[in-house]
């Protein structure tokens, strides 16, 4: 019997969440990943063996693709927040000037500081909440355009943080010795 059969099991569901920052509103988003982590690994040799233990813990970064609209253009917008990252065009670059180079501050700053990732449930409470910790933007493509396809044009922009934390509203499982579940 699969597990959604359980009335009080609802699964979380990929087109129940919201997310915005400074520049890109909730109505424009289309998909986005959510955060992940890669655990390295440092190996150690005995005699003949080789043992592995656990080494730094990498997030990588997280994709976003979201509508470009007319009005508000999210293209033009996303030109803005490289500028306010500290990007300077070369053409606007006076003889007496030397070129800047965006911040991490300033990226930081750009996209309005922490991002937060709210999954929702299906009477759209929060469910779960990751928040993204010093954000930038570290990619923007701009779509593709194409008189073969009748489609909107999609912005894909890719996010690097520091790290990511969850703040979940229903009870942790835990395995433990036949421990019911709860709450972290």
């Amino acid at each position: 019997m699969p597990f959604w059969a359980n009335a009080a099991i609802e699964p979380k569901r990929s087109f129940l969440w919201q997310c915005s920052f400074r520049g890109a509103p909730q109505f424009i988003m289309k998909s986005m990943t959510k955060p992940s982590y890669a655990l390295s690994e440092i190996p150690h040799r005995y005699l003949s063996y080789e043992f592995y233990y656990p080494g730094v813990v990498t997030w990588e970064p997280i994709t976003m693709v979201i509508v470009d609209p007319i009005n508000p253009d999210a293209s033009a917008t996303m030109m803005k927040l490289l500028t306010d990252s500290g990007y300077i065009s070369p053409e606007k670059v006076g003889p007496d000037q030397i070129p800047a180079a965006p911040s991490k501050a300033q990226g930081v700053a750009a996209v309005g500081g922490n991002i937060k990732i709210d999954q929702l449930g299906i009477n759209a409470e929060i469910v779960e909440t990751w928040t993204l910790h010093n954000p930038w933007i570290k990619e923007v493509k701009f779509g593709e355009l194409n008189m073969a396809e009748d489609a909107f044009i999609d912005l894909e922009l890719t996010f690097r943080y520091d790290w990511a934390t969850i703040k979940a509203t229903s009870p942790v499982y835990s395995r433990a010795q036949g421990d019911p579940p709860r709450i972290a």
